[in-house]
């Protein structure tokens, strides 16, 4: 997710960039995403590999670079997974939200990796747009609560929650269109 993100912001911010370099751009995405997220390690080699030698450690290198400048190094952005847990915590202290949390992160990877949530639902695993993907960390997030509260028919914490979550995050609208 923070790899689609930080080739999004890049893409929006730099004007003209070649289909023949976006391999380029995705792998040093991915590089990153890895260096920042992920315990287990990934090589420039294994870039490199990856892209058939198309490009060398110094490209993936100077790309990693000019990523991180067209991003003002912001590389700190929440996963649905942070939003999920946070949002919970934060409307009830008391309660156990343990099977709501790993129920909505479930979901969230699911839709993450192309499928619809409202598809998950009704067992139909189709695969959606990718516009999905490109929605944002609390969107996605929020919407997997959403289905799983919904799934769990706790209709009634779901709308307190709901009304919690609307004061805090403005594009709530989206989150219909996600669910």
């Amino acid at each position: 997710m923070q790899a689609i993100h930080f080739v999004d912001v890049f893409l929006q911010r730099q004007e003209g960039v070649e289909v023949c370099t976006l391999q380029l751009i995705g792998i040093s995405a991915i590089w990153m995403a890895v260096k920042l997220n992920e315990q287990c390690y990934l090589s420039l080699d294994q870039c490199c590999q990856a892209c058939q030698f198309k490009y060398s450690r110094e490209q993936i290198e100077k790309c990693e670079q000019f990523i991180l400048n067209q991003l003002e190094w912001r590389t700190n952005c929440p996963t649905p997974i942070e939003i999920i847990q946070y949002t919970l915590s934060i409307a009830n202290a008391d309660y156990d939200f343990s099977q709501i949390i790993e129920r909505s992160m479930v979901f969230a990877q699911i839709s993450l990796m192309g499928k619809s949530l409202s598809n998950l639902k009704s067992s139909d695993h189709g695969f959606a747009d990718y516009e999905l993907s490109r929605l944002r960390p609390s969107t996605v997030g929020i919407s997997a609560v959403l289905v799983t509260l919904e799934e769990r028919s706790n209709i009634s914490f779901r709308d307190t929650w709901l009304s919690f979550v609307r004061d805090r995050f403005p594009q709530i609208d989206q989150v219909r269109d996600c669910v």
